[in-house]
């Protein structure tokens, strides 16, 4: 597969094969090291049907898997087969959000069209938002997760409350790229590449006079902001 998530000193992995379908594995990099965690769907039949994507947080893999019942869930495991259990069932229709940074504590996926959030417990997953328009990107930035849509842009702190980020000309935006320092969050208008380029830095939105170009990369150098555009 394609996602592969360091935890606990192991590398897990989805693999497949005859004897026990496609599972959830783990490495050490040695071939004894290499072993299946559970056969959550017992035999040649497969538990990972559903999502190719494993999470990395609190010291816990959680990824999506279907038992022998047909039950579809989400699953967490410490790399042992006693501790790999489900904690939260889902509904065919659930889509999960993968991140592109670390030292976040918590996972949002979205069912029903209602937002949820899970900490890898089932205590800790909760619906945080009722019918969010749909998802199309997430962003970490100054410790929120900010969720473009088609309709604007949301973001979620760490207590899990859900806000919109507001822009008094009107313009629906959407995000393009954190700055290498995380200090600035470049947006631009949604559907719109000849938008001028926006830039938020926690508090104040602005905009610049430079049309995007399609470049996502911005550079924080002796107190400026250095990027390419028109």
């Amino acid at each position: 597969g394609s996602s592969l998530q360091e935890s606990n000193g192991y590398v897990f992995f989805f693999g497949t094969n005859s004897t026990y379908g496609r599972e959830l594995w783990k490495t050490d990099g040695t071939i004894d090291g290499t072993t299946l965690v559970k056969d959550i769907n017992p035999g040649p039949y497969s538990s990972i049907t559903f999502s190719d994507k494993l999470y990395s947080f609190n010291n816990k893999i959680v990824f999506a898997a279907t038992d022998n019942n047909y039950n579809l869930g989400l699953w967490s495991t410490d790399g042992t087969d006693i501790n790999t259990e489900s904690f939260s069932t889902l509904s065919s229709n659930a889509t999960l959000y993968d991140f592109d940074f670390k030292n976040y504590d918590n996972l949002l996926f979205k069912v029903n069209g209602d937002l949820w959030k899970t900490n890898g417990t089932a205590s800790g997953t909760t619906v945080i938002y009722n019918n969010i328009p749909n998802i199309n990107k997430l962003t970490y930035f100054k410790n929120n997760t900010y969720i473009d849509t088609n309709t604007g842009i949301y973001f979620v702190d760490q207590l899990g409350q859900v806000n919109t980020l507001g822009n008094s000309s009107g313009a629906i935006l959407q995000t393009i790229s954190p700055s290498n320092n995380g200090n600035y969050l470049a947006l631009k208008e949604y559907n719109n590449n000849a938008s001028k380029v926006y830039f938020f830095d926690g508090t104040n939105l602005s905009q610049s006079n430079i049309k995007f170009n399609g470049d996502n990369k911005f550079i924080e150098y002796q107190n400026k902001l250095v990027f390419s555009g028109y």
